[in-house]
């Protein structure tokens, strides 16, 4: 990860996974209000084709082993100098956030072919991989010789990596809690946008691997770490309109289909006061299906 390379890759797999489960588990809610049943949460989600493709549990299979062939050939093989002493301390710390996550992607391919795993093992390992990466990062960002700048962009998103592990626990124990899978949405999608900045902020991208480090950023300068600390607000703010927006587009393409039309005339024949007409409102977000029921 210590180059414009490996954080850019980061950024790059959790943005294509927050809206992988965006464009799957939104589609999913809106139906289960629909048709009034509860909705169902999983780890993963295949391809939608006839013949049977995990797609994304084999991405999170092939990131990971991107990202530990990047880190174990940086600076040589070697784990340890002449004097016995170890080396690439940084590099062993990313080894190991990236072999949480790996485990995770093999359990998830194991299981979508439905071999003969615990129930719950594919939602544990990825409670681990997140704990380990808030956890691991707490140390890292802490090393000795690191910049205050560089120290705070690690610092700041761990909180959102523990959140990701604690909406995963919650998934584990109810697998119908909406707002849970919404959590680990939010949070896979802040460390996207966050590591997008981040990329750009400490490194130059070329010459790749883009580990030199960007000279236009004073690692130093007090206002640059507060103008980082300010960013990730603004961070949270745009992730949250993001998330708001994204289900209103597959709102609003469901609708396009046809699906949810019972609904919908329920909606355009209850009067400009729907309460005394004997219907009630049901916000979509609050468990409701976006319409009107009557009573």
């Amino acid at each position: 990860m210590g180059s414009f390379v490996g954080h850019i890759d980061e950024s790059i797999f959790f943005l294509c996974l927050a809206f992988w489960w965006m464009v799957n588990k939104f589609p999913r809610h809106i139906r289960s209000q629909w048709r009034k049943r509860e909705y169902t949460t999983r780890v993963s989600y295949p391809l939608p084709t006839k013949k049977f493709i995990p797609l994304e549990a084999i991405l999170k299979v092939l990131f990971p082993i991107g990202g530990l062939i990047g880190e174990f050939l940086t600076g040589g093989v070697a784990l340890k100098d002449a004097d016995g002493n170890f080396r690439k301390l940084s590099s062993m710390q990313h080894m190991s956030i990236y072999g949480l996550f790996l485990v995770h992607g093999l359990i998830d391919v194991v299981m979508s072919y439905g071999l003969p795993l615990p129930r719950g093992l594919d939602f544990l390992s990825a409670i681990a991989a997140f704990f380990w990466y808030g956890q691991s990062f707490g140390y890292h960002a802490h090393m000795h010789g690191k910049a205050e700048l560089e120290m705070t962009i690690h610092v700041l998103p761990i909180t959102t990596m523990y959140a990701c592990s604690v909406a995963g626990i919650v998934e584990l124990l109810d697998r119908h809690c909406f707002a849970a899978s919404m959590t680990r949405i939010f949070c896979v999608l802040m460390l996207g946008t966050w590591f997008s900045q981040a990329s750009f902020v400490m490194y130059k991208p070329f010459p790749l691997p883009g580990d030199i480090l960007n000279p236009n950023w004073d690692q130093t300068d007090e206002r640059n770490v507060n103008f980082i600390v300010a960013s990730f607000g603004y961070h949270m703010i745009l992730n949250v309109v993001i998330v708001t927006v994204v289900y209103l587009v597959c709102y609003a393409y469901l609708r396009f289909r046809g699906e949810g039309q019972n609904q919908f005339r329920r909606l355009t024949t209850c009067g400009d006061c729907p309460e005394e007409n004997g219907f009630q409102f049901k916000p979509l977000l609050n468990g409701g299906n976006g319409g009107f029921e009557g009573h």
